[in-house]
This record gives structure tokens, C-alpha cells and sequence, in this order.
């Protein structure tokens, strides 16, 4: 068993986090912490960024105009078969000369 820092928990529960352990992760008074029950254990680890629901509202929102605004904006392109196969003769040429260098 690996034994770190030993902390006891006050009458609520709570435990400090040692200073040297908070500076190490760069935890302040403003850094949100994932608490996980793991097996028998408890995992305390700082969380980089915190999306709200509001922000992941306003993100699907705007994701949803930009689908809207480009809808179909291929739709109408009739060269899209001809380019396709252009560019398939090409590649099989180029393997081609490839397999002769080799």
C-alpha cells in the first residue's frame, strides 16, 4: 500500500487538502473538484473547465445554426460524380508509377 499525506476528517466530515499538495495541482480557492467514489477509495481531482448548462445550450444552438445555414450546400453540385471519378484515375496512376519504382 502506498501511503501518502494522512489527513483526519473534522466532526462534519471535512479534510483539508495540505498546501504543499494544492500548490503541487494548482488548486485554489476557486477550482472545481470531482469527488468519485472508487472501490473503496475516494478520488479528489481538480477539474480544468466546467461547462454549464447554459453554456452547452448556447454551444447547440450555435452548432445548429451553422447546420441550418449550410444545409445542403452541396446538394447542387452535378460535377461531384465526374470530379470523384477524375480523381480516382489519378490515384490509380500514381500507385501505379509507384509500384514501378519499387
Amino acid at each position: 500500500m502506498n501511503i501518502g499525506t494522512i489527513v483526519t476528517p473534522n466532526i462534519k466530515g471535512q479534510i483539508v487538502i495540505p498546501k504543499k499538495i494544492r500548490d503541487g495541482l494548482n488548486i485554489t480557492k476557486n477550482t472545481p473538484l470531482n469527488i468519485r467514489v472508487v472501490d473503496n477509495g475516494i478520488h479528489i481531482h481538480p477539474i480544468a473547465e466546467v461547462i454549464t448548462n447554459a453554456e452547452e445550450d448556447k454551444r447547440h444552438r450555435v452548432l445548429l445554426q451553422i447546420l441550418k445555414e449550410t444545409q445542403g450546400a452541396w446538394a447542387n453540385d452535378k460535377e461531384f460524380d465526374k470530379r470523384q471519378k477524375k480523381m480516382r484515375k489519378m490515384e490509380i496512376a500514381a500507385t501505379k508509377r509507384m509500384r514501378k519504382t519499387w
